[in-house]
């Protein structure tokens, strides 16, 4: 989890509900991290996937600081055929985190109209000048498996049945 600024661009990179320090104890709530910090605009938020310590404080960051891009694992227009999910309907503190994240990736891409782009394994994306990043995962047969299990988790009728 972290925000990074480099010279050149201003990024969130799954984000969790709080932002470590460097001392471990100190650990703020992501709009606190951002306000103290003048950080009105991100260039870029990354998903790397989809659980409430890597997602739902990029849901929060967006309102304070709107990104120009999204990176994430799932096809970019896969939130379109979202619904809201009951977490009520969990059994385990897990599965309703786990229900809870993919409400806010939904709120999340709903709420964003900055372009959302799908980076896999092996790709090469230049930030600016002086910064390359190189994607080390998902393949693209991971980056289906995952898509293809969160349509079954939308599509079954009984939510029990997922899990």
């Amino acid at each position: 989890m972290a925000v990074v600024a480099a010279a050149c661009v201003e990024l969130s990179l799954d984000l969790g509900k709080y932002i470590l320090s460097y001392k471990p104890k100190n650990k703020l709530p992501v709009e606190e991290y951002l306000t103290k910090r003048g950080i009105r605009h991100l260039d870029l938020a990354v998903s790397t996937h989809i659980h409430e310590d890597h997602l739902c404080g990029l849901l929060r960051a967006a309102r304070i600081a709107p990104p120009d891009v999204l990176w994430q694992t799932l096809p970019a227009d896969f939130y379109k055929s979202l619904s809201p999910l009951d977490s009520s309907a969990a059994r385990t503190p897990s599965e309703s985190k786990f229900l809870r994240a993919l409400n806010d990736y939904r709120r999340l891409c709903l709420g964003q109209s900055c372009p959302r782009h799908r980076p896999l394994a092996g790709m090469e994306l230049r930030l600016c000048r002086d910064l390359l990043v190189r994607v080390l995962g998902p393949s693209r047969a991971q980056a289906e498996k995952l898509a293809s299990s969160c349509r079954a988790l939308y599509e079954e009728a009984d939510p029990s049945a997922f899990w």
